[in-house]
């Protein structure tokens, strides 16, 4: 049971052994773990559980040729307390050869690639990366033959399987688009190296992942490398901070690069009701059903990108229309027997993304309730992010509902310094669910701000 656990931790953190270890031994409440999630059975999982396991047994056996049962009760003490350091070393064990089954399958997906036709469309960012995906295939989809990787599938495994898998139809493909996600420097260009994208947008770059990565210059430098190995045409939002910055230092990119910013699009107007968004580009009058303002921004860059490959203004406008709410990414439910309206916001987890939420959350009529466990990953600047959190809370919530995490001290803290009591502390998310019964009345708007995994708890 404690080796499934840890499994579960283990493969939660990417198979990180820093990571892995100081959650093992700062979380002992093992009963508590595989709630939100499960753990995948793949091959490495059978592979570590069985080498682990058979470490443990030596151990045992040691012990009985030693001391007898006790040497047994002794041998067993000191696997419940050193599995997760012998996880630790059974992935070293097995890594030389996970790498060069990696290499294998690598090169297999490259060679794969190599051969198709399609033009490669990359997209990277700290946030929006997935909602710009769904935009720039649903504008080029009537003019293309579009293939692109699915739901949230952005490391460099899950796109070698997805081109296993999907060979034919991208064979067939004018274009694929690739998300690019990243926990450390080097993710993006094994991806790069894997598909050599002809094209590429990079959505804006923030404090998310700021643990695994060290430092904000280093997010900067992870993410820039799409663009730099980018061979036709770069689309970057100039209106991001980071990326504005960082521009001129980036005489790599070799690629033509083409800057949006905000003066690039107007008139952005909320609808009634969480029907959307409008505003203006180009001198043409667009409408959307995506809720956020941000949104109009990501709309221009793809728009941007489709122009690039010939697709008209007129096109454009009608193509926008289509495009709906990527699911759990601020994607608005509508219960009528409840009449109360859900915000499910639960799949973002950056700063950007959780105040333009809260923004969408003030245009409802009714009453305002926030759930969040906080944001993760965010290092040295965690504090100072979920304060500013925390003044939003209190401006537009009329209750907020914490689940309980390291997180939501920082917010618990900031509100009682303000004098602010209007909100609950559930030690776990299914209490917090169940208890929304008692929460929530007619008129009322709802906002699921995240949902973390079991190894942020």
């Amino acid at each position: 049971m404690i080796l499934r656990k840890l499994l579960y931790i283990f493969q939660s953190e990417n198979y990180d052994a820093e990571r892995f270890v100081h959650f093992a031994y700062t979380h002992l409440r093992w009963w508590r773990l595989e709630r939100r999630g499960t753990l995948h059975w793949t091959r490495k999982v059978w592979l570590l559980y069985g080498l682990t396991l058979l470490v443990e047994i030596v151990f045992a056996v040691i012990g009985w040729f030693l001391l007898g049962m006790i040497g047994v009760v002794m041998a067993l003490l000191i696997d419940l307390f050193a599995s997760p350091l012998f996880l630790v070393v059974s992935a070293w064990l097995i890594s030389p050869f996970e790498q060069f089954l990696k290499r294998r399958i690598v090169n297999r997906a490259r060679n794969i690639m190599r051969q198709s036709k399609a033009r490669v469309i990359g997209i990277t960012g700290s946030f929006g990366k997935t909602t710009m995906k769904e935009i720039v295939a649903k504008l080029l989809e009537d003019s293309f033959v579009v293939v692109k990787t699915p739901e949230n599938i952005n490391t460099d495994l899950g796109v070698v399987e997805f081109i296993f898998t999907h060979k034919k139809e991208i064979f067939e493909a004018d274009i694929f688009i690739v998300e690019m996600g990243a926990h450390r420097r080097g993710d993006i260009q094994a991806l790069c190296d894997l598909v050599r994208p002809q094209y590429s947008i990079l959505t804006g770059i923030s404090e998310s992942h700021l643990e695994r990565f060290g430092s904000i210059e280093n997010i900067v430098k992870g993410k820039f490398e799409l663009p730099r190995a980018t061979r036709e045409c770069t689309v970057l939002n100039d209106a991001n901070t980071y990326i504005h910055e960082a521009i001129q230092e980036q005489q790599a990119i070799l690629c033509e690069v083409i800057q949006v910013s905000e003066k690039d699009v107007t008139s952005i107007v909320p609808l009634e009701n969480f029907a959307g968004l409008s505003f203006a580009w180009q001198g043409m009058p667009f409408t959307t059903k995506l809720l956020g303002q941000h949104n109009a921004l990501l709309f221009v860059l793809g728009m941007t990108l489709a122009q690039k490959l010939g697709v008209s203004l007129e096109e454009l406008q009608e193509r926008v229309k289509l495009v709906v709410p990527v699911e759990h990414r601020l994607q608005p439910i509508y219960n009528p027997m409840t009449d109360v309206w859900i915000l499910d916001d639960s799949y973002n987890g950056n700063r950007e993304g959780a105040l333009s939420a809260i923004e969408v959350l003030a245009r409802s009529k009714g009453r305002k309730i926030i759930l969040t466990p906080g944001l993760v990953e965010l290092g040295e600047k965690s504090e100072e992010i979920h304060q500013q959190l925390a003044s939003e809370y209190i401006r537009v919530a009329d209750e907020v509902l914490l689940i309980k995490s390291v997180m939501t001290g920082y917010i618990e803290a900031y509100f009682a310094e303000k004098g602010y009591t209007n909100f609950s502390v559930y030690a776990t998310t299914p209490e917090a669910h169940a208890d929304l019964g008692m929460v929530l009345r007619r008129g009322d708007t709802i906002l699921f701000q995240n949902d973390l995994t079991d190894n942020y708890f």
